[in-house]
């Protein structure tokens, strides 16, 4: 396996809709900018979560649909969504190892759902085709080849949109899986009231018997 498909050679197209896949670790500020520690997220299992798939405009879609093949991932559970930066996060297998992933719009340096000028800036100063440590998304690098170039630049015109997307991005209900919720204040209110009403009547029907 290339170094490339190991990094995830990161855009893919599903519906119109671009992304790019990284390494969370690798991401500044890594999985805990996220709201995920690293042993929080490694220690995720493919049952919490939601398993392979998010749901797009309400159509379900499965994680691997939305990166194209060759990355080297295999996005196994979408643990949080950020819907207004478009934004997803989860883990995976890349290079036959788990690891935290981050999906976010192609072309989006900022990561604040917008593909726009201020991403263009951030292309500009670091650009190095030659490559280098240290290069990501957050430097320009859109289709994670190590360089950022003229190919990035590609990446961020076909993907202009300083509007932001409208498409909706939402984790699907997956039941059991997700544990059970404590009930609602109110909810048990009204359950002792309905068991205060029926105690008498339990009471009087033990004495007729």
């Amino acid at each position: 396996m290339s170094m490339v498909a190991v990094l995830g050679l990161a855009v893919s197209a599903f519906g119109g809709i671009h992304y790019t896949v990284s390494n969370l670790n690798s991401v500044p500020g890594g999985p805990g900018a996220y709201g995920l520690s690293d042993l929080g997220v490694m220690g995720m299992s493919s049952e919490v979560g939601t398993p392979g798939q998010v749901l797009i405009n309400g159509v379900l879609t499965n994680l691997d649909n939305l990166i194209p093949s060759g990355t080297g991932w295999d996005l196994l559970t979408a643990l949080s969504v950020d819907n207004s930066n478009k934004q997803i996060v989860g883990t995976g297998i890349v290079g036959g190892t788990s690891a935290p992933f981050l999906l976010t719009l192609a072309g989006d340096a900022d990561g604040n759902g917008l593909v726009n000028g201020s991403d263009l800036s951030i292309w500009q100063r670091h650009f190095n085709p030659l490559g280098g440590p240290g290069n990501g998304f957050w430097t320009g690098d859109f289709n994670s080849d190590g360089a950022v170039s003229g190919s990035d630049l590609a990446i961020w015109q076909q993907n202009f949109n300083p509007l932001g997307a409208t498409f909706s991005i939402e984790l699907p209900d997956t039941g059991g899986d997700q544990g059970i919720s404590a009930p609602e204040p109110m909810t048990l209110t009204l359950l002792a009231i309905s068991v205060g009403l029926a105690a008498p009547r339990i009471r009087r029907a033990f004495k007729r018997s």
